[in-house]
């Protein structure tokens, strides 16, 4: 009983744990940039799980020309989501130095609204990188644009 009761909590520890790294902005992730047609934006690069889940989450802003890549190991079709955002964002989708989609202006959520009831946001096709910019800056980019991020040495997760 007692080894079980030990088995619940260090669970339960671990699990608020990943609840206290979630609900926090990310801190100090590397900032490269990125190049998409004649736009060129600062970013922090999200290469990890965790980064990548919290994304831009708790942030009450965003400077204008900045943004976040989420670079993925694997390309995959996974969606995004507005959780914890307060401000309205652009999403670019890319694969092969090619802009492949564009999601224009999506506004944060309502307070209060539940997790079950937020869009989800995804890819028109297969992807590796996403660009989250303040919603109005992706409006000159458009799907076959080019693009080109310097993601450094930074490895994927």
């Amino acid at each position: 009983m007692m080894l079980l009761f030990a088995v619940f909590f260090i669970t339960l520890a671990g699990i608020g744990g990943l609840v206290l790294i979630l609900a926090r902005p990310n801190d100090s992730l590397p900032v490269n940039t990125c190049q998409i047609g004649q736009k060129k934006f600062s970013v922090e690069v999200a290469s990890t799980i965790a980064a990548r889940m919290r994304g831009l989450s708790y942030r009450q802003s965003l400077p204008s020309g900045s943004g976040m890549l989420f670079v993925f190991p694997t390309s995959n079709t996974g969606g995004f989501w507005m959780k914890d955002m307060n401000f309205a964002l652009d999403l670019v989708w890319m694969k092969n130095g090619r802009v492949v989609g564009v999601e224009r202006n999506i506004p944060p959520p309502l307070p209060g609204t539940p997790l079950y009831a937020l869009p989800i946001y995804h890819p028109p096709e297969s992807i590796t990188h996403v660009l989250e910019v303040n919603a109005g800056e992706a409006a000159d980019i458009n799907v076959g644009d080019t693009y080109s991020c310097n993601e450094g040495t930074i490895p994927v997760e």
